[in-house]
């Protein structure tokens, strides 16, 4: 009979059930073992499922499961999120987690092992945010195992939980800055327009550079944002979040700008026409193709070292645009908005740095509210 008592009889849960599962490569027999239950009838009914499993070609030898094929089968099922976080998934697991864990059995991880890989994070001076996201993510697949049954509680949930650092630190231009900036760029490059509208609306640079024709309403002056390009140059419907599907209204100036660079486009249209692949875009090629983030990111730092301002990413445009904003005096809800964040907790945090006269105001206004 394949299924046993166990001789230790101080332990409660008493029987195990052993079945062959055919021969392994080297033409021996294989052997499955599952110990832990507490009946009989238990062990026949795991017995039986395990045999159905392995002659319908489903089965899995959990008790060798190691967390590298736990982490291949839970990213094959996350559907709901982007290419791009999917992608930064995998190099999460390629970079961190696979060096870190993946050789682990799931039956030998534990919450301190989970513990010191995180720590290890910390020691290669990631960011607090970074750790944190590759936190999430074993948590997330752990979650997973726990649910298809593989493991019986969530080791991630009893460790130290990583805390992201909120007061980030942005670089930005000043007004000055930005004026030199601007002005440096007039006529120098097609993809000037790419840098005004991140300077002037706030836009990532993904969303910038998927933005169509027709998702700008120049006669009530505001565009929609709909659709972005990923860092590996392809088109994706939708955006980063809920509230990242926005209305932003513009100023005269970019108006007048996007015009003029709308011009230019229909005159490459004409002069490309033989192989011209109009896909509406605002930012392309003069060919009509995706402009790759690299090569705008490079021509970026080649007009910041001709203009002569101090040297920042493309994303810093973003929050150039936001402090801009602050400085007008402008509601944080509205800053919000503008820039597609999923709640002005976010906005705060990230700009905190930015307001240290925020306080100052507020007791003018009230000593000004009571006439003092």
């Amino acid at each position: 009979m394949p299924v046993y008592k166990d001789k230790n009889i101080k332990k409660k849960e008493k029987w195990y059930f052993e079945v062959e599962l055919g021969l392994d490569e080297n033409g021996k027999r294989k052997r499955y073992r599952e110990r832990g239950f507490r009946t009989k009838k238990e062990a026949e009914e795991a017995m039986i499922k395990a045999k159905r499993n392995f002659m319908e070609g489903t089965y899995t030898d959990t008790k060798n499961l190691t967390y590298q094929e736990l982490f291949n089968q839970w990213i094959n099922t996350k559907k709901d999120i982007s290419e791009a976080t999917k992608e930064l998934y995998l190099t999460y697991f390629r970079i961190h987690l696979n060096p870190g864990i993946g050789s682990y059995k799931l039956n030998k991880l534990s919450p301190f092992i989970i513990q010191r890989f995180i720590n290890t994070l910390y020691d290669k001076n990631l960011s607090s945010s970074s750790v944190k996201r590759i936190y999430s993510v074993v948590r997330s697949s752990l979650q997973y195992a726990v649910r298809m049954q593989l493991l019986s509680t969530n080791f991630a949930d009893s460790i130290e939980k990583p805390k992201e650092n909120t007061m980030k630190e942005v670089k930005v231009w000043s007004t000055s800055e930005v004026k030199q900036f601007i002005s440096s760029i007039e006529g120098a490059s097609r993809y000037a327009i790419a840098y005004k509208l991140a300077v002037y609306t706030g836009m990532r640079q993904g969303e910038i550079l998927g933005l169509r024709w027709k998702d700008i309403n120049f006669e009530k002056s505001y565009l929609t944002v709909q659709q972005k390009l990923t860092h590996k140059g392809k088109i994706e419907s939708g955006a980063k979040n809920k509230g990242s599907m926005r209305n932003i209204s513009l100023n005269k100036y970019i108006i007048e700008e996007l015009l003029k660079h709308k011009e230019i486009i229909e005159l490459e249209k004409v002069d490309n026409q033989n192989h011209y692949q109009d896909n509406n875009l605002v930012v392309c090629t003069e060919i009509g193709t995706p402009c790759h983030p690299r090569n705008l990111l490079r021509l970026l730092y080649s007009h910041i070292e001709q203009s002569g301002v101090s040297r920042i990413k493309f994303h810093d445009l973003r929050h150039t645009h936001a402090s801009l904003l602050l400085l007008a005096d402008v509601n944080i809800k509205i800053i919000s908005e503008r820039l597609g964040h999923a709640s002005i907790r976010i906005t705060l945090d990230t700009y905190a740095h930015l307001l240290p006269n925020m306080q100052k105001e507020a007791i003018k206004k009230l000593d000004t509210l009571f006439g003092e």
